[in-house]
């Protein structure tokens, strides 16, 4: 079970590529035969109680559409409804089909962009239940700009908290509306009965979505009605339900739903070491009491002592607590120096670790469970690019249209190379089993022109480090004390000079005309460039201040000075130059969105220690009165909770930790609520909440997700694709890992990607622009393919795996049980095949195969293993011990009644998650095992 005992038996045996297990036997049949197997040829629709669009065992009626509605997508003007027909070709059981080949890319399109968003699928797949109304709100809701208005309604929902409540209960209401209409659409998308769903969690969270939505706006326009007839304490009267305004957040977001849930897994373990942390602090507090405690007021009571140490366990009061103590004896610095190296450097490190692996350890397991949703994408994608009498495969030409969807800015040139990816021996057919593997390294597949030296890229080039310099001394000698006169009479012009220039280099780059033949050699960048954009047009409207005359005045300190606030932010082009710098932000790029889950989580816990503090202390605290008490802290009464926004800086201000002491004090002399055990209970649990658990999650993800190895297992499978970089440590990007340059040819082009059916069979499909028009027939066009870093790498960077390993390690299990077999030549011979969950590869002897047949058919073998593997993955999640346990279904023989087909599954290595079946062919009179847990 271990890889280190099964990796050392994998130096003993032959190399994997001339062994005879599935993955490369298959490789060399490609004729698409019966005998090529479950992995070769998936979804041979056969037996007379399966058909691939049902799942296995599936009984329910399924809807007959008349055949009458193959005519329905030929005039546009009498489309109905219905999208589906039967398969007249099919050979064997009613097998629907689409009737326009538009819309079965459409539907495989948005499969595949639910896969690629690491969502299950959204469309029912049920595929006779879709309907033209559910892909047209599919296409709505998943649009940026839909996605964009929702995004500016969560951010009016937390910034309604006003003084005026008239105007906070109408932007509650308007809210309402967007997501009364974002419920109402997703429900509509999904079809299913939410009763029978259990792949979307959101859909878990209508029911608290809606009663919360309700009162809110109840409440809100109760309260505008009726404030002035209570007499209140504050200016304006709080909303006690815009507490739970964070579960848009989940309702919203599936990484969020995942991060509460890995949250809530560790919560246990969490507090545990938090107890022992404060219970540290407690037996120090007790030694501190009865040495200090006659002498110095921090030490007089045991309370007091705790929370003094406390305070220095987080280094605010350090050494300002013990430099008196210090004064007197400098041996009793023995006891302080013991505690900030206990509690200090060793525990809170201790706190550190514990709640990063933990956390990471959960919130992996929580998306590897997803997986099988994911991959039931796929395997829908390719069920509805299928066509009349093609059971088994589909055409290149259906997967072609079904990327024009997902990449709909790639023109033909990058389509090619997507499909020479997903079809790289160019047969312009794929069997399923292509199709799942090579699908996800296409939609990972980021193509982009490469870029050649020419010489006008390099003028370019030339002219962008020219006036980053220019403009970096530029800005050093205007802001410093440096002064001569001859500066002063050139600086407007030479600023305006360097602002043009700077202009001319981006308008360059941005290329507005779309020029052929034209690339810089860096590339353009959003953070980049959008700076530079930014820092150009702020300097021009400082140009225009000083043609108008406006001079005096920037000079006197009246009006902003723009020209100078520009330069100052285009110094950041500098930063371009340094590769470090750029990786750092690629990688922030990638990285951020992965953050999602754990950002929300911070921002939830905030807001409802902002929420707390308006309820105790909301215009409590009189700012006028406490400037001018000498015990406090100066200004410090401005972090307070009298305004939500006023809350959010207090609480930034507590998540710094720097003088969260000081920030507790002024609260002591609030107008209510001001007993220091309302007010440090408060603080110390947001001190634990935020600082412990929370910020110590998002530091551990961004170390752990930033610096990798230079030297990636996966670039010893590349061959001559990529030179191997020496060993050492570099930010891994997409631009930087992974990097294939191609050439393609327009011609060429143009010749391979025809349809392999005459186009008036299909009149919905729209003519494939000529790549001819704008390239002549020996033109020669060259890209560079990078891997995206999505959600799933990410992920995998954090928990510290890949791919190759995982595959490494499947294949050493593998030639483990060959050896064995050799071995032990006259025992019953069995099947095995391990299931990798990450990389999505299965590995196994044919025989796991071949001895089904008779059983059951290849596509209920199939499904059958993913169920079975999905299963396991899920019982280890669960709360009983899945140790020492397997998953077992057994078969009858369809002919031979003395016969039954079991398979057995279990776990064969929790992370990343692989797992072992093992097919075997018993005597029907020995007792089977039904399908249920066994020791």
């Amino acid at each position: 079970r271990h890889p280190s005992q099964i990796s050392s038996v994998a130096q003993l045996s032959r190399s994997f590529e001339t062994s005879p297990l599935l993955m490369d036997s298959h490789k060399a049949l490609n004729n698409y035969s019966s005998d090529l197997g479950v992995y070769g040829v998936p979804y041979t629709a056969t037996s007379s109680d399966y058909h691939p669009l049902k799942a296995s065992g599936e009984t329910k009626e399924t809807k007959i559409v008349p055949s009458s509605l193959t005519h329905i997508f030929q005039d546009e003007a009498n489309e109905g409804n219905e999208i589906m027909r039967v398969d007249s070709n099919s050979s064997g059981p009613q097998r629907y089909v689409f009737t326009s080949r538009k819309t079965a890319a459409q539907v495989g399109a948005y499969f595949l962009m639910d896969y690629e968003a690491s969502r299950p699928p959204t469309l029912p797949s049920d595929f006779e239940t879709i309907t033209r109304t559910q892909l047209m709100l599919y296409r709505i809701h998943f649009s940026w700009p839909w996605r964009m208005f929702v995004n500016i309604a969560i951010l009016v929902l937390f910034l309604s908290h006003t003084q005026n409540m008239l105007v906070t209960a109408i932007m509650h209401t308007c809210v309402i509306l967007i997501f009364a209409v974002e419920i109402q659409m997703t429900e509509k998308m999904y079809g299913t009965d939410p009763k029978e769903d259990t792949r979307h969690g959101d859909r878990k969270l209508v029911r608290p979505m809606a009663a919360f939505l309700f009162f809110l706006g109840l409440e809100s326009w109760m309260w505008y009605l009726f404030s002035t007839e209570i007499p209140l304490q504050r200016e304006s009267p709080p909303v006690f339900c815009a507490i739970f305004k964070p579960l848009v957040f989940f309702y919203v977001s599936a990484k969020a739903r995942d991060s509460l849930e890995a949250l809530w897994r560790i919560s246990r373990i969490v507090m545990r070491v938090l107890v022992v942390e404060f219970g540290l602090i407690l037996t120090f507090a007790a030694v501190g009491c009865r040495m200090f405690g006659s002498k110095h007021d921090s030490f007089h009571s045991l309370t007091a002592s705790w929370l003094s140490l406390f305070e220095l366990s987080t280094t605010v009061v350090n050494p300002s607590l013990w430099m008196p103590m210090y004064l007197e004896a400098k041996s009793q610095s023995v006891f302080f120096v013991a505690f900030i190296i206990t509690c200090v450097f060793y525990y809170h490190s201790l706190v550190l670790s514990v709640v990063f692996q933990t956390y990471i350890q959960a919130v992996t397991e929580i998306h590897e469970r997803s997986a099988s949703d994911r991959e039931d994408a796929v395997r829908l994608s390719f069920l509805a690019l299928m066509k009349d009498g093609r059971p088994d495969y589909i055409s290149i030409s259906s997967v072609r249209k079904c990327l024009q969807i997902v990449r709909p800015h790639y023109n033909t040139l990058k389509l090619k190379a997507l499909l020479e990816i997903v079809d790289p021996s160019n047969e312009h057919l794929v069997d399923y089993d292509t199709f799942r593997q090579r699908i996800r390294y296409a939609l990972n597949a980021s193509i982009r022109t490469a870029r050649t030296a020419t010489s006008f890229a390099m003028g370019v080039e030339l002219i962008a480090v020219t006036v980053a310099v220019l403009n970096f001394i530029y800005v050093i000698m205007v802001t410093s004390e440096w002064d001569a006169t001859w500066f002063d009479r050139i600086r407007v012009g030479l600023g305006s000079l360097i602002t043009l220039f700077g202009l001319l280099e981006l308008v360059i780059r941005f290329n507005p005309l779309r020029f052929q033949h034209f690339a810089p050699i860096t590339r353009l960048n959003p953070f980049f460039d959008g700076l530079a954009l930014v820092a150009a047009m702020t300097s021009l409207i400082g140009v225009v201040q000083y043609a108008s005359g406006f001079e005096e005045s920037i000079d006197t300190g009246r009006a902003v000075d723009f020209l100078l606030l520009g330069r100052a932010i285009d110094m950041i082009r500098v930063m371009r130059f340094f590769p470090i710098f750029r990786d750092v932000v690629r990688r922030s790029a990638d990285v951020l969105p992965a953050m999602a889950g754990p950002l929300v989580l911070v921002l939830s816990v905030v807001h409802i220690f902002v929420f707390l503090g308006i309820a105790i202390w909301g215009g409590a605290i009189d700012v006028e009165a406490l400037l001018a008490n000498n015990d406090l802290t100066p200004l410090y009464c401005l972090n307070n909770f009298n305004t939500y926004t006023e809350g959010l800086i207090t609480m930034f201000n507590v998540a710094v930790v720097n003088d969260w002491h000081a920030i507790a004090e002024v609260y002591l002399y609030a107008e209510r609520n001001g007993s220091p055990l309302i007010v440090y209970t408060f603080f110390v649990s947001a001190i634990c909440i935020t600082v412990f658990i929370m910020l110590n999650v998002i530091t551990a993800f961004f170390v752990e997700s930033f610096v990798t190895k230079r030297h990636d297992p996966a670039d010893d499978n590349l061959g001559d694709d990529k030179e191997v970089q020496h060993r050492g440590f570099k930010i891994r990007t997409g631009e930087n890992s992974n990097v294939k340059r191609i050439l393609k040819s327009s011609t060429h082009v143009s010749e391979s990607i025809e349809d392999d059916e005459p186009s008036s069979t299909s009149p919905d499909i729209e003519p494939e622009p000529s790549v001819s028009s704008t390239a002549s027939s020996a033109e020669i066009f060259s890209f560079d393919i990078y891997e995206r870093e999505g959600f799933d790498n990410i992920m995998r960077t954090v928990a510290g795996s890949s791919d190759a390993e995982q595959e490494a390690f499947a294949r050493s299990v593998c030639n483990y049980f060959e050896i064995f077999e050799s071995l032990a030549s006259g025992r019953e011979k069995v099947g095995y095949m391990i299931c990798c969950q990450q990389s999505m590869n299965r590995f196994g002897n044919r025989r796991f195969q071949t001895s089904a047949r008779g059983f059951t058919t290849d596509d209920t073998l199939h499904k059958v293993v993913s169920d079975m593997h999905s299963e396991v993955l899920a019982l280890t999640t669960r709360k009983n011990n899945f140790e020492d346990k397997c998953l077992v279904r057994t078969f009858p023989h369809q002919s031979d009644a003395t016969k039954i087909l079991e398979i057995s599954a279990t776990l064969l290595r929790y992370q990343p998650a692989a797992t072992l079946l093992v097919s075997r062919i018993k005597p029907a009179s020995l007792p089977a095992v039904p399908d249920k847990l066994v020791k």
